[in-house]
């Protein structure tokens, strides 16, 4: 089981070495000239040594809000997560540590 613990660590090596504040530079997949915004929950739940299949973000209800969905094969789980594009590391890692914990990953 991983921890909300190693989560954190996790989120904040992932933020500090790509130089990010937030997410105000992500949006939808298919934005151009943005980030995804679904890719750091993807790599920081890869660096957790847990698969992720396919994911994908579209622009939510209003501006800088996006939904992404993240497949975990190894659980045969897709996760909806609603997101904003001014998180910081601290609500990234809440989102991941709630994702893992609904698909039994974290406790």
């Amino acid at each position: 089981m991983i921890t909300r613990e190693q989560i954190e660590k996790a989120t904040n090596k992932y933020f500090e070495a790509h130089n990010i504040k937030d997410l105000m530079d992500y949006g939808a997949t298919a934005d151009e000239g943005l980030n995804d915004i679904s890719e750091p929950y993807a790599e920081i739940i890869n660096d957790l040594n847990i698969n992720v299949g396919c994911h994908e973000a579209i622009d939510g209800i209003s501006d800088g809000k996006y939904d992404i969905s993240i497949e975990l094969p190894e659980s045969n789980d897709k996760v909806e997560l609603q997101v904003k594009a001014w998180y910081t590391a601290d609500e990234v890692a809440e989102d991941i540590f709630d994702l893992l914990e609904l698909c039994g990953f974290a406790k």
